[in-house]
């Protein structure tokens, strides 16, 4: 009844008309309703509403602490222009405004998420994108950027990362660039579906999230029955489900297509890769700006004849290169529910299981060497080089090799290494501006490889990059190295059980 009385007394007004840009626009500049229970600290009010504005009580006393009741009072913010007061049962509603700064619709949407955030009405559906995709495709790069689009345009974002183990280089450079993280390790998405929408109630309660942007672990495929699917019909009132999106490294892609040279996955692990590209409904080609001409033509034509009922993008997601187009198409869709992917979960299970898993934490020092400081860029990308060299002589083809190197207790200067393929050099993607006495390094490393190969090479760098050549002190504090287990989804929608 509130929302009905509050919105035909909104549809009785007459808005300002204000001329902006030769356009006629209407709407109001805020709304806020509060009941008689001050919930958020002044300092969020005064975020949410702009800081240039005063906050008062209706008697002229100061807003008291968050959680703190009110008594027959209510909460008021002035701009100087116009003011009306409507009454919807106990609660006060102000309506404050000035020249219009949005249409009509935008100022629509604000009363609703308001009530919504005052009156405890069941909270607005939160769009879920989930962006998957092969090891090293550039999927943390993409989402990132992603996640920088939407929070300068106002829209609050959460991200949900997720990995076979623990550590997570992707989490790190999530929470060096200030975004809620959420991560999920120990299993895949389907796996682990319970926890992933713990994680997704966990960044509610922290920010009330409009997009939730989800990472899955780069060797899943069959996302779309096993998480999409479930998330929507089970719950369908909290989210809106995205299509899935599918990013593809343009030369991994040009190699398994058989349009390029290079080293290639064991079959089933090849399997795997292309269940991934026959379930999206956008495949993502990524990196443009490292791919020429005559691979990237016909490239798109052989991804448009295999999986032709994918909708392909072509991005760059260090430039920024044509992500916006993807953006904001992923922002509007919603998945195609009638899509199932028929899949040998025995061949799935062993494709997964050729490939060895190696995630580390160490410590480093500079303490006894005679070395007062050092450059943590050039020690990163050094001890990718010599990971490389050692995997190469193993015969392990790298899927993805990642590292971040942040000092001692700050998460939020990094550096950040990545090596996609094994005939590729290793990428500086994040850098240092001073050099470092001690740090902290993450290692992850995945590769069709044994993974007690994996350890021997890790520590084997560690000493070559770290002992050898810079005189400096390391402590392994973490690590683990296996193969993935047979994916149990937690459920798997099908034509028939839909």
């Amino acid at each position: 009844m509130l929302v009905e009385g509050l919105l035909k007394d909104l549809r009785t007004l007459s808005p300002i008309g204000v001329d902006l840009r030769g356009e006629r626009k209407y709407g109001f500049k805020r709304l806020l309703v509060f009941e008689d229970e001050v919930r958020d600290s002044e300092e969020f009010m005064k975020e949410r509403i702009g800081a240039d504005i005063p906050l008062t009580l209706a008697s002229g006393g100061a807003v008291p602490p968050a959680g703190q009741r009110l008594v027959g009072d209510t909460v008021r913010y002035h701009d100087t222009t116009k003011a009306n007061s409507y009454a919807g049962g106990k609660r006060n509603v102000e309506l404050i405004f000035d020249e219009a700064r949005a249409i009509y619709k935008r100022f629509l949407r604000l009363v609703l998420e308001t009530l919504v955030w005052r009156v405890n009405l069941p909270p607005m559906a939160s769009r879920y994108i989930m962006i998957g995709g092969f090891l090293g495709a550039g999927k943390t790069t993409l989402i990132q950027r992603f996640a920088r689009f939407l929070d300068d345009r106002k829209t609050r974002v959460g991200l949900i990362t997720n990995d076979q183990g623990a550590g997570l280089v992707d989490s790190a450079i999530g929470r060096s660039n200030r975004f809620p993280v959420e991560e999920i390790p120990g299993g895949c998405f389907c796996c682990r579906f319970n926890s992933l929408i713990e994680a997704a109630t966990a960044l509610t309660t922290k920010n009330r999230p409009d997009v939730f942007l989800a990472e899955p672990v780069g060797s899943c495929t069959d996302l779309v029955a096993t998480v999409s699917l479930p998330l929507q019909k089970i719950y369908g009132n909290d989210y809106v489900v995205a299509p899935l999106s599918v990013v593809v490294d343009p030369i991994r892609a040009g190699q398994i297509l058989g349009l390029v040279e290079g080293k290639k996955f064991s079959e089933n692990v090849l399997y795997i890769y292309r269940k991934q590209l026959e379930e999206a409904e956008f495949i993502v080609v990524n990196k443009l700006d490292l791919l020429d001409e005559a691979l990237r033509l016909p490239l798109i034509a052989a991804l448009g004849r295999e999986f032709p009922e994918a909708q392909i993008f072509e991005i760059s997601a260090r430039s920024g290169q044509g992500c916006e187009a993807w953006f904001e198409t992923v922002l509007a869709a919603e998945m195609n529910t009638a899509r199932f992917l028929e899949i040998d979960y025995d061949r799935y299970g062993e494709g997964e299981a050729l490939l060895g898993w190696l995630n580390a934490t160490v410590e480093i020092k500079c303490e006894g060497g005679g070395v007062e400081e050092f450059d943590g860029n050039d020690l990163i990308e050094s001890l990718a080089l010599a990971l490389r060299g050692r995997l190469e002589m193993a015969g392990a083809e790298v899927a993805h090799l990642k590292m971040t190197l942040t000092p001692q207790g700050d998460p939020y200067e990094i550096a950040a290494v990545n090596l996609v393929r094994g005939d590729s050099a290793p990428e500086l993607s994040h850098r240092l501006y001073e050099p470092l006495e001690d740090g902290e390094l993450l290692v992850n490393i995945r590769a069709e490889v044994d993974p007690a190969t994996l350890e021997e090479a890790t520590l084997a760098a560690l000493e070559e990059a770290v002992a050898v050549s810079r005189s400096l002190l390391f402590r392994v504090a973490h690590l683990e190295h296996f193969r993935p287990g047979m994916p149990v989804p937690t459920h798997r929608l099908t034509a028939e059980t839909v």
